[in-house]
């Protein structure tokens, strides 16, 4: 919620053709994102991996791609970076094909570093091939974004009722996710009127109002009476706070979705 708000104010300098102070403070978020990144990966490793102060150094790696990929496009030829474009597209594969093993020290954590800094340069030297312009391939990067919001909820909720456990099901649940960011484009991204200040800062209060209200209010004493509340309460915090030290998960007694690796 924040991140937007200091480029907001940073915006002013950008518009005086300034880049030297939001190339500071850019500078600074990255460090003590990685820095927080770095040491939330040995200390609480599900922290580093879902919450934003961990993560965000790698959306500031592209908001530097931003800045410098007009430079080096002016300086490089086209031969040269589609050159160096086809080297960085191969390494960026080899990285995923998971030869490497880069998140076996956890992930994000500083091996994190060589994807994203392989994307950074393929975004700052912005090669140019056909295969880019495929209508195909320009609608997937249209929808991209979409796709990286619902792709996740879509993946926890098939894992969480073993809806995963065909590769039927996973096809099936991959395209429902390209479904719903398709209809997301669509229906949000394209829509004029979502860009309006009034809906951004409305949406932006329901966000906190709603978060607030889901995670500091007891709604457990709220929607029940005497020892029912009580008793909700325990039926929410037991399966996080309880079981695993009762049943000995990962030491005595192993998950049913849970791998020999996780175990001690």
């Amino acid at each position: 919620l924040i991140y937007p708000l200091v480029w907001t104010g940073l915006g002013i300098w950008l518009k005086r053709g300034s880049y030297l102070l939001p190339m500071m403070v850019l500078a600074i978020f990255w460090l003590l994102s990685l820095a927080c990144m770095y040491y939330y990966v040995q200390v609480k490793e599900s922290f580093a991996f879902y919450m934003f102060p961990a993560r965000a150094w790698e959306l500031l790696t592209g908001a530097f791609a931003f800045f410098w990929g007009p430079v080096l496009i002016k300086r490089w030829s086209l031969r040269l970076r589609n050159i160096l474009g086809i080297v960085l597209l191969l390494s960026l594969l080899f990285c995923m094909s998971g030869y490497l093993q880069i998140g076996r020290w956890g992930w994000p954590s500083l091996t994190t570093l060589l994807p994203v800094g392989l994307a950074f340069f393929v975004l700052v030297i912005s090669p140019e091939y056909p295969f880019f312009r495929n209508k195909l391939v320009v609608y997937g990067a249209r929808i991209s974004y979409s796709w990286y919001l619902w792709h996740w909820p879509i993946v926890v909720l098939s894992t969480y009722f073993a809806w995963d456990q065909a590769l039927r099901y996973r096809i099936f649940f991959f395209l429902v996710s390209i479904a719903v960011s398709a209809l997301a484009y669509h229906l949000v991204e394209k829509r004029q009127r979502f860009y309006s200040k009034n809906v951004l800062v409305g949406g932006l209060v329901l966000t906190v109002l709603v978060t607030f209200s889901l995670t500091q209010i007891p709604l457990n004493k709220l929607l029940y009476i005497g020892d029912q509340a009580s008793l909700a309460q325990f039926q929410r915090v037991y399966p996080v706070q309880y079981a695993p030290a009762q049943y000995d998960f990962a030491r005595a007694h192993l998950l049913a979705n849970s791998s020999f690796d996780s175990y001690d």
